[in-house]
This record gives C-alpha cells, structure tokens and sequence, in this order.
C-alpha cells in the first residue's frame, strides 16, 4: 500500500526525530557516494474544490541521516512547488547483496534500529532513455522511484494521497 509508505516514512520520520539524533551501530556500511545527495519523485495528484494540486517528494540521502520533504503545486509542469512537511532523521545502513550481485542497503533508524525499507539503484526508462533512479522497496507493496530531475514518470501512485 503506497499509502501506508508515504505516512510510514513521515510517521516514522517524525517519531524518531523527535526522539533525538541517535548513534551508528557497528554494523552500518558507508553508503556509497552514488546513492548520497538529493532524490525527487512525482507522487500524485489530487482535485479539491475542482482544483487540481500536484504532489511531489524530495529524499536527501546522508551517510548518516535521511530527509523527506513533501512539496505541493496547482502547476501541472510542476513548477512553483510550496513545501509542506519536512523531517529528518538519524539513520544507519546495512550493505545487502543477493546471489545475483544485486547491491541494495536497508535503512535503519538509528535511534532504535526500525526498518525504514531498502534503497538500490536501478535503470528505468523515462521518455524513452534509460535513467539511473532510486529505488525504494518497503517489503509491502510495489517498489517506487526517485530521480535526481522531477519529472512525472513512475509516480508513486494516487492511492498514496489518500
């Protein structure tokens, strides 16, 4: 349920920000440089009052902490974006890789080590052109991904706005 990712992050996000930056555990890996700086990713819309309002997420990934902040927009280009939630929160990183070499890292928060979901990255195509994006699997529902440009590709799905 994508819904239940977007308020999970944010939930989980604001419980443990709150609680306090904690400390990384022995265990965490660095995350590599590819994967560190800003991810965007087009969610959804929705119509209220016959307007219609456009929203858009943005992960800053850190060696130790994650941030999330969610945008809104009446522009369908996506422009003009007004900031509505931001949270941030201390985390740790745990180096997954399958039979296959697939790299993923999982994402704890280092305040009580809660799962958060996996990170990877992936090839997707976005306007007929492969595309590095971001992939983020909470072990529920269907994997979503960012970019490091917004663009309306691969949206995360209405069903999360509600």
């Amino acid at each position: 349920m994508r819904k239940q990712l977007l308020v999970g992050v944010i939930t989980g996000l604001a419980a443990f920000t709150l609680a306090g930056m904690g400390h990384e555990t022995a265990q965490a890996a660095t995350l590599p440089a590819d994967y560190q700086g800003d991810w965007v990713a087009y969610i959804g819309k929705t119509k209220h009052h016959h307007v219609n309002y456009y929203y858009t997420a943005r992960l800053t990934l850190a060696d130790t902490s994650l941030a999330m902040q969610l945008n809104v927009t009446k522009n369908a280009n996506l422009s003009d974006l007004t900031t509505q939630v931001t949270l941030q929160s201390a985390v740790t990183y745990q180096l997954k890789t399958t039979k296959n070499h697939h790299v993923s890292y999982k994402v704890r928060t280092a305040t009580d080590n809660a799962s958060l979901g996996k990170f990877s990255l992936t090839k997707v195509k976005v306007k007929g052109q492969k595309t590095t994006a971001l992939a983020f699997d909470d072990d529920e529902d269907d994997v979503v991904y960012a970019f490091r440009s917004l663009n309306k590709t691969h949206g995360w799905g209405d069903d999360v706005l509600y």
